[in-house]
């Protein structure tokens, strides 16, 4: 378990600060985040292996990013910037 002041502090994929956390699923974890590049704010999803099982949650969680990728045109789905890996973690 990371406590959220630790999380705050560091940078995923040398761009995003982690805000706060918004909320938890069956298979993630999502934040409030701050493109440190381009200054918006952002939501990040997290892949939590601890809530749910990894190779299951890994399918789902690539579903949904090609779901969103594909859906771009319309403007009531949130935008999709960016897929990671970072030490082990999915985002």
């Amino acid at each position: 378990y990371i406590k959220m002041a630790e999380v705050q502090k560091q940078l995923l994929c040398s761009r995003y600060q982690i805000l706060r956390e918004l909320g938890r699923g069956g298979f993630g974890i999502t934040y409030l985040a701050k493109d440190v590049l381009s200054n918006f704010l952002c939501a990040i999803k997290k892949l939590d292996p601890l809530s749910a099982d990894i190779e299951t949650a890994k399918k789902l969680f690539h579903r949904e990013v090609n779901i969103l990728n594909n859906l771009q045109a319309n403007k009531l789905i949130p935008k999709f910037f960016n897929y990671f890996e970072e030490e082990g973690n999915f985002y």
